[in-house]
């Protein structure tokens, strides 16, 4: 069945390279003869993303849940970004979303971490280039990602090509800040922490909010978490406990920002390991220079 409501729209499913919690990525190609025009596409190999939105219709968050793959849509057509995967069609069919876009051959930054136990200097830079490059776009066009982290980057490991990945919690944030509790524990920041006091800001069903309005900050904090799992090969010391914004394990917001900045060797990094802070300083010394 479901290959026959996407031969509909002119293309073949192949085989599935990808799986989340509502949605599977397949490999897929332009239907020989297809009478559905799309002068745009000039590949031979795609992705699919099928996302089942019958399947959230029990979750008592639905209508949030299917907003939120809507402005996934929304948003990753308005990017174009050498860095960002590119999304070239997309169709609604009984209740099922596919996603057409570019095929990316390569593997998620976080299984390139673990093969390699941490990665060395010059390629977490040429990675971590990338990643801002790509980061600064979104911002420059009032986007927040939300959940970045290495699972999102996928990485061509034998020339370092990245591709930031998985927009279904981004947000435009243009004309409001961000009020909603997202993204992935690790790698949100501080003042995303859900909130557990009233709230005069109204929340969708299930969805808990963050203590205070956020915005793209936020996605610096998770720039400098990546850095550090690159170069350390580990999380930060902190998140051995569980960290609230009051806690004491939980050092300042502008320590991880730092790391996501230009920043020079005499920048506040008294909470990171020396070694960390060493390497760093040399790593943002070199961003600048031609990969």
């Amino acid at each position: 069945m479901l290959r026959l409501r996407l031969r509909d729209h002119g293309w073949d499913l192949g085989e599935q390279i990808g799986k989340g919690s509502n949605s599977n990525v397949y490999k897929c190609s332009r239907t020989p003869g297809s009478k559905v025009e799309a002068p745009h596409l000039t590949h031979t190999s795609y992705a699919c993303k099928v996302v089942d939105i019958r399947g959230l219709r029990l979750q008592p968050n639905y209508q949030y849940k299917k907003q939120r793959i809507h402005e996934e849509v929304s948003i990753m057509k308005m990017t174009s970004h050498g860095n960002i995967i590119q999304l070239l069609d997309d169709f609604e069919v009984q209740n099922t979303v596919f996603l057409i876009m570019e095929l990316f051959e390569g593997e998620e930054l976080y299984d390139l971490i673990l093969r390699k136990k941490r990665l060395d200097e010059d390629t977490a830079r040429t990675i971590f280039r990338q990643v801002v490059d790509a980061v600064a776009y979104l911002h420059s066009n009032k986007i927040i990602h939300r959940d970045l982290k290495p699972e999102n980057i996928l990485v061509n490991p034998e020339t370092l090509q990245i591709k930031l990945i998985d927009f279904g919690l981004s947000k435009v944030i243009s004309q409001s800040m961000a009020k909603t509790f997202v993204g992935t524990p690790e790698y949100f920041a501080p003042e995303i922490q859900p909130h557990q006091a009233e709230s005069s800001i109204p929340a969708p069903a299930g969805v808990p909010l963050a203590p205070t309005a956020y915005d793209c900050a936020a996605d610096c904090w998770s720039l400098g978490i990546i850095l550090y799992v690159m170069l350390m090969g580990n999380f930060p010391s902190f998140y051995n406990k569980v960290a609230s914004p009051r806690s004491p394990a939980l050092p300042s917001p502008d320590v991880s920002r730092a790391l996501a900045r230009h920043a020079t060797s005499d920048s506040d990094m008294s909470d990171a390991p020396p070694e960390f802070t060493a390497v760093v300083a040399k790593v943002w010394r070199s961003l600048t220079t031609p990969i």
